[in-house]
């Protein structure tokens, strides 16, 4: 189900019930009108702002993809430091 969250300056978006088309969002509408210049408490301020408009469900339903993304980020970091220590203990030999 769409719907549409206004931003901090007042622009309105459109977003379904997935993380990335409010990424999506958030990036054309943050990171690439302010030309990538923008503090971490603006963006901070931001998200508050977007959260604030959803209701119970759908901020469940974000958290839980958000977890999700973050979990799989973290696991592909560790396995790659991983890797980088087992090539490093194999290539010294």
């Amino acid at each position: 189900m769409d719907k549409i969250i206004t931003l901090t300056n007042g622009e309105k978006i459109t977003i379904d019930s997935t993380l990335q088309k409010l990424l999506i969002m958030l990036h054309d509408q943050i990171s690439l009108k302010r030309k990538m210049v923008y503090s971490t408490q603006q963006l901070a301020d931001e998200m508050k702002h977007v959260v604030a408009q959803l209701d119970e469900k759908e901020r469940t339903n974000l958290l839980v993809q958000s977890l999700i993304v973050n979990f799989k980020f973290f696991e592909k970091e560790m396995i790659k430091e991983a890797y980088e220590e087992n090539k490093n203990t194999y290539s010294d030999n």
